[in-house]
């Protein structure tokens, strides 16, 4: 018990109101169902600030609120570490009587863990079948949790009926986890039949049944410790015909997960999940391509494609590419950031208009809206090191596209084979954004949009490059007087020779342009003809701004 708060000391956990309390003529009319919903209301402000007050505030009006916040059962179902270390776990259990149970696990200091290990097993082991969630909290500190999530599979061997949602982060690696891998597997065949939403992490490959999933589940995050990538226990059809079995998926993530397709794996299958909205594939190999292929998800999805440290580069990825924009409706991706380009990984993400995904959310964060998040690297070198990138935005759906961000890669100038594919393509940009690029690789950009290093006109029969092109942007840019700023004045002249309205405006944003040079660019672009306006931050971190 916690000393500084004695009205939670007492047997009840709820305390009498004082004698001399006098509620007012309104709040004693209140009837039940008002007063239901002040209390939830009251109780869900308090729990999100990890705060008890609610089961002061409830019971300091008046003998009518107390009694009626005790028979309140939703009030008493939710169990969290500061209600279990405060050894209130068989109150809250009295009295939510039969209703279904939140059982919530995070980091709290200062706890007692020998009394946190003890409400938590008797909760589990008494109680589980009423358990409608078990879940672990989204956080970096957690090495904190007490119990670990190891040590709660264990006690998952009874039936779960009401079990809607399972969340267990393990820490220790997946080859000393067998023994738990064995009791989920056990538990997610035979116990849990309504589980809708399951999150394992770090546990071992063989803690899913694929041959037997859950068959309500609609958001499955698998993030597994797998020491050898592609070997697993079961095989790429097995993966898929458990797919198969989970129609109702929304959420799909799967991590370290996807075992290497052999000779014996059908090639030409299909799985159809016409109601998964978000996917994320993650590893190493061109299995997860292969998986990626082999699914038809809902026409606005989210995806995210992660295949890293692969020996050679995944060559099925374009056909992946090309049939899922197939499927998808793309009408909305107007925006494409380029995050790398080089010979050995290409990176880029694919969305609509100022609204890019969220790398820092959680793989089982709710559907937002659809876009495409790609990153493929490969570790052996091409012969024709262009071609992957040649590739993958060949079938990458670009006329829509209004604004294009592309991040500089560690070369000493962007590869005009590498960018003319991409350059032929982008025909309705609005908006150009060059991130963190040098002298050369800034010449090369600008001469691309002048296409001077191409001899070959764009699909439209265009020799312009971008001809609606109205802003351009460097952040981050060594923008020099001897090669980025001749390149630019040749690219925008030969732009003007072409008849193509001028720039609204040319951006410089944490470029550290010297004392002077705004001025400079006013004569020379401004004045001439060239760009409307030139936009920078100064030293004092505000914008000036020179306008024709």
């Amino acid at each position: 018990m916690i000393e500084s708060d004695p009205e939670l000391s007492s047997t009840t956990a709820i305390p009498e109101p004082p004698t001399d309390a006098t509620p007012s003529p309104l709040a004693a009319r209140l009837p039940p169902t008002i007063l239901s919903q002040v209390f939830e209301l009251l109780h869900d402000d308090c729990e999100r600030d990890g705060s008890l007050e609610w089961l002061q505030a409830s019971s300091h009006v008046c003998q009518h609120w107390r009694a009626h916040a005790l028979g309140h059962q939703s009030l008493w179902t939710s169990l969290n570490p500061m209600i279990l270390s405060r050894g209130l776990v068989d109150d809250f259990l009295e009295r939510s009587e039969d209703a279904p149970l939140e059982v919530d696990v995070h980091a709290l200091p200062n706890g007692n863990d020998r009394e946190l290990r003890q409400a938590y097993r008797r909760v589990l082991t008494r109680e589980l079948h009423r358990v409608r969630t078990l879940m672990y909290a989204h956080t970096d500190a957690e090495r904190q949790f007490v119990p670990a999530a190891e040590e709660l599979a264990l006690l998952l061997k009874e039936p779960a009926p009401l079990l809607h949602t399972l969340r267990l982060p393990a820490l220790k690696r997946s080859r000393l986890l067998f023994r738990e891998a064995g009791v989920l597997l056990n538990f997610l065949t035979n116990h849990a039949p309504a589980l809708q939403r399951l999150e394992l992490t770090r546990f071992p490959p063989s803690c899913f049944p694929w041959g037997s999933p859950p068959p309500a589940i609609r958001t499955l995050v698998l993030c597994i410790d797998n020491p050898i990538e592609g070997v697993l226990s079961v095989s790429f059809t097995q993966v898929l015909d458990g797919l198969r079995a989970m129609p109702n998926l929304r959420t799909l993530s799967l991590s370290g997960m996807v075992p290497r397709r052999t000779v014996d794996d059908n090639a030409q299958v299909t799985v159809n999940l016409p109601h998964l909205q978000k996917l994320r594939l993650t590893g190493s190999g061109e299995q997860y391509a292969q998986l990626w292929c082999a699914l038809k998800l809902h026409p606005e999805c989210a995806a995210q494609i992660e295949i890293i440290h692969s020996a050679d580069f995944p060559e099925i990825l374009p056909n992946a590419l090309k049939k899922h924009f197939i499927e998808c409706d793309i009408s909305s991706f107007q925006e494409l950031h380029v995050k790398r380009n080089a010979s050995n990984g290409v990176v880029y993400d694919l969305y609509p208009l100022s609204r890019p995904p969220n790398e820092y959310a959680s793989p089982s964060h709710p559907y937002t809206h659809p876009y495409l998040s790609l990153f493929v690297s490969w570790e052996n070198k091409m012969k024709t090191p262009h071609a992957p990138a040649v590739q993958i935005f060949d079938v990458t759906p670009l006329r829509n596209v209004k604004r294009i961000t592309i991040e500089a890669v560690d070369a000493a100038r962007t590869d005009p084979e590498r960018m003319a594919r991409l350059d032929q393509r982008v025909g309705a940009v609005e908006d150009l954004v060059l991130v963190a690029y040098r002298p050369s690789q800034l010449s090369s950009m600008f001469l691309l949009l002048g296409r001077s290093l191409l001899s070959t006109p764009s699909e439209e029969g265009d020799d312009v490059c971008m001809p609606h092109l109205r802003t351009i942007t460097l952040k981050q840019c060594h923008f020099d007087r001897e090669v980025a700023g001749p390149a630019l004045r040749y690219t925008l002249e030969r732009r003007a020779q072409e008849c193509v309205p001028k720039l609204d405006s040319l951006s410089f944003v944490g470029c550290g342009l010297e004392m002077g040079r705004v001025d400079e660019l006013e004569v020379e672009l401004v004045e001439s003809g060239l760009v409307k306006r030139i936009l920078s931050d100064d030293e004092a971190g505000r914008t000036s701004a020179v306008t024709s």
